[in-house]
């Protein structure tokens, strides 16, 4: 199926499977090989701006997160050294 659809549109189906199970990606997957070129390539450019969004969601998470802070060690001279 993905050679087919690969051969239709010149790309590979680009889908957020998130939430999603094996049927209704296969459901997915069937019901846009019936689209024009031109409403797959809104559709692939939509489904890229989804999982753009879910990615810099997750990176302004991981930004969010409090460091761990390495303490630090009184050296030789008596000064905090790392």
């Amino acid at each position: 199926m993905n050679d087919t659809y690969k051969e239709r549109f010149g790309f590979p189906l680009i889908l957020v499977v998130c939430g999603r199970d094996k049927h209704s990606i296969l459901a997915v997957f069937e019901r846009r090989l019936n689209h024009t070129p031109d409403e797959e390539r809104a559709e692939a450019l939509a489904q890229l701006t989804r999982i753009g969004g879910f990615r810099l969601s997750d990176l302004n998470e991981k930004c969010r997160r409090p460091h761990r802070r390495v303490a630090a060690r009184p050296g030789p001279d008596g000064r905090g050294h790392l």
